[in-house]
């Protein structure tokens, strides 16, 4: 037995106006913010503003931070993995931050960043600073002369120093 459809006269007209007549208004609707969108033009294009006088100086300390930072890179020296540096040398490793770690012969001397104390040789903190700022480190120990170091500060570095303290 099959199914017949119904053959009511009123039934197809809603059928034909909704398929004719209310499908392609929507589709319009839809699609019309879409195409006008894309036919018509924006607004002019304002080409970018100046920059101001903050920022001009901002630039120009930028710049000279990064040269000082260079110039404190060009006094490292690399040591091989293994080999312990000499006295006075930097050695620079990655780490987060800058960190500073000193060791000292004789050990357990007094160690100050930037006049604050920090601990005793081992040492190894990580120190605030600004990169390519100048860091003071003074060693000092009972019975011997205290011992000034300066470093550069570095973005996401460890500068290892050795030093041998004076009788």
């Amino acid at each position: 037995m099959a199914l017949e459809h119904p053959r009511d006269p009123s039934t197809r007209r809603v059928v034909a106006r909704v398929l004719f007549l209310v499908v392609p208004l929507v589709g319009a609707a839809i699609a019309a913010p879409l195409v006008y969108g894309k036919i018509r033009p924006g607004p002019p294009v304002k080409p970018p503003d100046a920059p101001t006088a903050e920022q001009l100086e901002a630039a120009r300390d930028a710049a000279k931070r990064l040269a000082d930072a260079e110039r404190g890179y060009e006094k490292v020296q690399i040591i091989t993995p293994g080999t312990p540096p000499a006295p006075g040398v930097e050695e620079t490793a990655p780490f987060e931050g800058f960190g500073l770690s000193l060791e000292s012969e004789p050990e357990g001397a007094s160690v100050a960043v930037d006049g604050r104390a920090m601990g005793e040789t081992p040492f190894l903190a990580g120190v605030r600073c600004d990169p390519g700022s100048t860091v003071r480190i003074v060693l000092t120990r009972d019975r011997f002369k205290p011992r000034e170091l300066a470093t550069r500060c570095r973005a996401d570095t460890l500068v290892k120093l050795r030093v041998r303290l004076e009788p």
